[in-house]
């Protein structure tokens, strides 16, 4: 198992702990809202933040932690939404029935309301006023994008190559990048928002996550699903082997010197998913 594996079995296990806590301390909705976040799914853009908080301070791991849930909260939103049958319509989630399969259309839509404002309040609870105001305007810019590339999927006419990436690049790459950002922001000041490296890495690691579950979900009749445009999981493979040498070769180069080997690892783990499927 690499480092990374064992890390983010870990980080998957802190954020459902803090979480479980958090929601339950909200009360009814918080309760019925945990069926939506806490259990299944590898919590991977959590993960990303958390790398950051290796040989922070206490305060600052703790802000780390609030931060991830709070993506992970906006990530839960999506999927809640997602599922309804005005979008995938999809019945199941993780192995169990989706949230309106299992409670009700319209309870689904207030929840999925509901986890979209309770982020912005876990944020509230940051240490200090100015991580709030950044780490509220990064995540809140990442949502408004995430919603933008759900509209654009289903109104785009362009289903080219460079069409589908820039859809992927705001559904799915906004939040990802969102959470790396936030966990550098945190970590090393607004320094980490100005690194080149930094900022390639993020934007390398959205689109090949995404990537990675079109590579999986290649059989379904999904027209904005990249692996099916390339001509099938070879040709899939290898274009996001070289989206992963981009990100990695950023990840080497960033500053934060500490965090380089689970950066880099993260991205071979997006690609092992794909290797591991076949």
């Amino acid at each position: 198992m690499s480092a990374f594996k064992k890390f983010l079995t870990e980080s998957a296990e802190k954020v459902d702990n803090f979480l479980s806590k958090w929601l339950l301390s909200e009360g009814y909705v918080g309760d019925l809202c945990t069926y939506a976040v806490i259990g299944g799914g590898k919590k991977f853009r959590p993960a990303l933040s958390l790398i950051f908080a290796e040989d922070q301070p206490d305060d600052v791991k703790e802000d780390i932690l609030k931060a991830a849930c709070a993506a992970e909260l906006i990530h839960a939103f999506s999927l809640v939404h997602d599922d309804l049958p005005e979008m995938d319509g999809d019945m199941e989630r993780r192995g169990m029935p989706s949230f309106h399969a299992r409670y009700g259309h319209a309870q689904a839509l207030l929840c999925g309301d509901w986890l979209s404002a309770a982020s912005f309040r876990l944020l509230a609870e940051l240490s200090k006023p100015e991580r709030e105001i950044k780490i509220s305007d990064i995540l809140g810019k990442a949502t408004t994008d995430m919603i933008e590339g759900q509209l654009l999927e289903f109104q785009s006419e362009d289903s080219s190559v460079d069409g589908i990436l820039a859809i992927h690049k705001l559904k799915t790459g906004a939040l990802m990048k969102a959470a790396i950002m936030s966990g550098a922001l945190l970590a090393y000041g607004e320094s980490a928002l100005e690194s080149k490296e930094l900022n390639i890495y993020a934007d390398n690691m959205g689109v090949l996550f995404q990537i990675s579950d079109d590579y999986l979900d290649i059989e379904e009749e999904e027209t904005g699903n990249i692996a099916r445009k390339l001509g099938g999981r070879k040709e899939c493979y290898e274009f996001a082997s070289k989206i992963a040498d981009t990100a990695k070769e950023a990840a080497f180069s960033f500053f934060g010197k500490n965090n380089r080997k689970l950066m880099i690892q993260a991205v071979d783990f997006l690609l092992d998913r794909m290797r591991e499927a076949d």
